[in-house]
């Protein structure tokens, strides 16, 4: 066994050992051994070297976050100023034939023609209400939200145009959340499923499970996941787009911004969670989304708010369809 009373016997038993390791004359002459002074300098030297090298990658590094961001708000400029350009360009068009009829007096054509310009102007500013929602997409406030109320919400537009919709949602499933964003979010994914509702069934399928692991790399997987598929019954995604849809102003529609899932995906990330198209193509649609669920810490006092304002809701319906049966009941006298 290698202990100290072993070392000092092999030392005695052997000296030219300890003059070789251990003597100044040994080191001085050995090509690998060093001085503790030598191997101190030896590591200042590897230290300022190794900071110059951080601070270079970090430079670099900067430059290319720099670079991207430049090139991206130049094809977004690009973009947008094709986008608003379209509808000044038809306002533009419209101007001259207004003159025209104001001047000659045919009222009935002019106001033909100011309902064109002002189509143009609110699809105008329909692209830039877009932008401004881009912008505050990721300004999230999370709180402990109700995720029923949310999606039931924003199926009404569908289900108003004949659309079904059908939402498998447990009605006390809490997320972590911005209300207000998250509401902007799947009434955007609402919007786009209509546009492509081209089928005599048209129809919506949106279903929330707990999620298990698993969980997308992108997602903090300490912490719980609810998981959204939404689904239609359009024509679903191509392929070939599956990776572009989220990208801002792509679109494959004649009268698209492209802005829309552009917008879910900000608000999404925003939140922690994450969102892909995995429908076949030809079969309809299929977001799956992940969303972080609420911890049974914090915020119990918001959630138990917005829980008592829907019992307040339905107590004042049951109320009133009570007293209307009631008065139905009653016959009016006979003088």
């Amino acid at each position: 066994m290698w202990d100290r009373s072993y070392l000092t016997q092999l030392v005695q038993q052997f000296p030219q050992l300890a003059y070789k390791y251990f003597s100044d004359e040994g080191r001085s002459t050995s090509k690998f051994r060093k001085t503790p002074e030598e191997l101190y300098r030896e590591n200042v030297d590897l230290a300022n070297r190794q900071t110059v090298l951080i601070a270079a990658l970090e430079d670099e590094k900067n430059k290319r976050i720099r670079a991207e961001r430049d090139a991206i708000w130049k094809d977004i400029s690009f973009s947008a100023a094709h986008k608003i350009g379209n509808p000044l360009f038809a306002i533009e068009t419209n101007l001259d034939p207004l003159q025209k009829r104001i001047s000659e007096g045919r009222g009935g054509e002019a106001l033909h023609v100011t309902k064109n310009i002002r189509d143009s102007v609110e699809k105008a500013k329909g692209i830039v209400d877009q932008f401004k929602s881009l912008t505050r997409a990721q300004e999230i406030s999370p709180e402990p939200t109700l995720l029923l109320p949310i999606l039931d919400d924003a199926c009404k537009t569908a289900r108003a145009e004949g659309v079904l919709c059908e939402v498998v949602c447990p009605a006390d499933l809490a997320i972590s959340a911005d209300p207000e964003r998250l509401a902007e979010c799947f009434d955007e994914l609402v919007r786009n499923s209509t546009h492509w509702l081209d089928k005599s069934e048209k129809r919506i399928a949106v279903e929330v499970t707990t999620v298990a692991q698993p969980l997308p790399e992108s997602v903090d997987s300490s912490r719980p996941y609810v998981l959204v598929h939404f689904r239609d019954t359009g024509p679903g995604v191509a392929l070939e787009n599956k990776s572009k849809i989220f990208d801002a102003f792509f679109t494959t529609r004649d009268h698209g911004t492209g802005l829309g899932l552009a917008l879910v995906r900000r608000i999404i990330e925003g939140h922690g969670g994450a969102i892909t198209e995995v429908g076949i193509p030809g079969t309809g649609s299929d977001f799956e989304i992940y969303l972080p669920a609420a911890t049974e810490s914090g915020g119990s006092h918001t959630l138990g708010k917005q829980r008592r304002s829907s019992n307040r809701h339905a107590s004042t319906a049951k109320t009133a369809a009570k007293k209307k049966r009631q008065a139905s009941k009653k016959k009016p006298s006979r003088k």
